[in-house]
């Protein structure tokens, strides 16, 4: 289910690492954002466990998910009308590049990757990182419960914070703990 265009995600990231910082955004300052998020899968998994984090792509629009400490996670897709429950873990590959990883019910389906859930997908940890727009501490839109606030619009670009305004949920928010730009995809 998170397929989100790995090819393209690996084919941009390449780019990037390629790219000095003039003109890409992506310079010394935002990369010594992320890496110490990406150095190792216990790091990744202390930096997501129990946040949500927010991603855009125009071929999905807005992703809301909750990685709960314990391995659960909890999908708010666009146009879905309950959370997509799965599984998340960080991995390593045999190069030693960092893994974010997914696993959704074999009743899952992605629209855009056209393939359906069951088995575990992974993705390099800095694609998945520089897809997170938004990283927030703490559970602020309940998707544990399984509920959702509203049905995301497929097409639209919400944040975490506007997404909780719009659901008349007015608490206090954790700060933004993702410090650099999101890779545009």
């Amino acid at each position: 289910m998170r397929s989100i265009l790995i090819g393209l995600v690996f084919l941009c990231t390449g780019l990037l690492a390629s790219c000095g910082g003039s003109g890409s955004g992506y310079g010394p300052e935002e990369r010594a954002a992320y890496a110490p998020i990406i150095e190792s899968p216990e790091s990744m998994a202390a930096f997501y466990g129990g946040a949500t984090y927010k991603s855009y792509s125009r071929a999905h629009g807005t992703q809301i998910e909750y990685l709960a400490s314990n391995g659960r996670a909890y999908l708010w897709y666009p146009g879905n009308t309950r959370v997509v429950p799965g599984r998340w873990k960080t991995d390593q590959d045999p190069a030693g590049n960092v893994l974010m990883c997914f696993r959704y019910g074999a009743n899952t389906y992605n629209p855009v990757t056209r393939r359906g859930g069951g088995d575990w997908e992974c993705q390099s940890g800095i694609a998945h990182t520089l897809m997170a727009g938004e990283v927030r501490d703490g559970d602020p839109l309940g998707l544990a419960s399984g509920q959702i606030p509203f049905v995301l619009p497929r097409g639209d670009d919400i944040g975490i914070e506007a997404a909780m305004a719009r659901a008349g949920k007015s608490q206090a928010i954790n700060p933004d703990k993702a410090t650099w730009r999101p890779f545009p995809i």
